[in-house]
């Protein structure tokens, strides 16, 4: 029997709250800055990232969301920050982890679209400053180089550690580990 099931209705109805509350962090600029005690951390940086991207996007006005799943090693994780500027821009930034894999990958969209992602030496994928930047070279049309896999000169839509990849490597990375 599984503790699921051994649990009473009112204690299975308590757990779905918590899990609901773990999934959806929602962030505005009159948002009060704390959110409840274990999400703190998460808050502070859905915040950060939101000024980065409206700063980078040239706007005034934002609302962030955080999804983040509560069971990562059962099926593919999607972590996604979802942010809105002016009611013009949607960006989507998402980190995603293959199931049964340890191949972290980042993408951004814009507006439902795949942005070209490429992070510079020293910079992490999923830092706002990385992903400020990014959606700046975008909007401002600056090319970046092509798929770090040999010979592709398509453009890296996704970020990996110490890389960027266009969508066909990034498949193969998730499923081989190889660029």
């Amino acid at each position: 029997m599984s503790t699921m099931e051994q649990m009473t209705e009112e204690q299975r109805a308590e757990h779905r709250r918590r899990l609901a509350m773990w999934d959806r962090l929602t962030v505005t600029p009159d948002s009060p800055p704390k959110a409840a005690p274990w999400r703190e951390d998460e808050a502070a940086a859905v915040r950060t990232l939101a000024l980065a991207v409206r700063d980078a996007l040239g706007g005034s006005d934002w609302t962030a969301e955080s999804r983040s799943p509560y069971w990562p090693c059962e099926n593919e994780t999607h972590g996604q920050t979802i942010i809105a500027v002016d009611r013009r821009w949607l960006v989507v930034a998402t980190h995603t982890i293959p199931v049964r894999t340890v191949h972290d990958m980042f993408t951004i969209k814009i507006n439902g679209r795949p942005i070209p992602y490429r992070s510079l030496r020293g910079d992490l994928p999923h830092q706002p400053g990385t992903i400020a930047a990014n959606i700046w070279r975008h909007v401002n049309g600056v090319t970046v180089e092509p798929c770090d896999s040999l010979t592709c000169q398509h453009a890296p839509t996704v970020a990996i550690f110490g890389g960027s990849l266009c969508e066909k490597h990034a498949r193969r990375y998730a499923e081989t580990g190889q660029v």
